[in-house]
């Protein structure tokens, strides 16, 4: 086994959770390590699907409940211009992170 070969195959045993590939060129030493998922590009919210989601689950916002896979489709069946380019998770996740605001501002009060 050439001396490159155990490199690669220390640098393997060492990182389990990404690849990495040690290239040996021109008298350098290069590292990369790729791991295995594309960062996710975050959409912010636009006022429309804002309003949208708050006019179907806003009693479910006040009773300090996350929207489930179906209020998310009855909700989308009522909106579906303004929530074409969300998943239910967005909404669930935009819910959940509006709920935990609420309770964080009725603490300081």
């Amino acid at each position: 086994m050439s001396r490159s070969l155990r490199i690669v195959d220390a640098g393997l045993k060492t990182y389990r959770n990404c690849i990495s590939f040690l290239i040996l060129s021109c008298k350098h030493l290069f590292f990369y390590s790729f791991t295995g998922k594309a960062p996710l590009k975050r959409t912010p919210w636009q006022l429309a699907e804002i309003k949208a989601v708050e006019r179907h689950i806003k009693a479910l916002i006040h009773a300090c409940t996350v929207p489930t896979k179906t209020d998310w489709e009855r909700c989308l069946r009522a909106e579906p211009e303004a929530l074409k380019n969300r998943e239910w998770q967005n909404v669930k996740s935009f819910v959940y992170n509006r709920i935990a605001t609420n309770k964080r501002k009725m603490l300081l009060k």
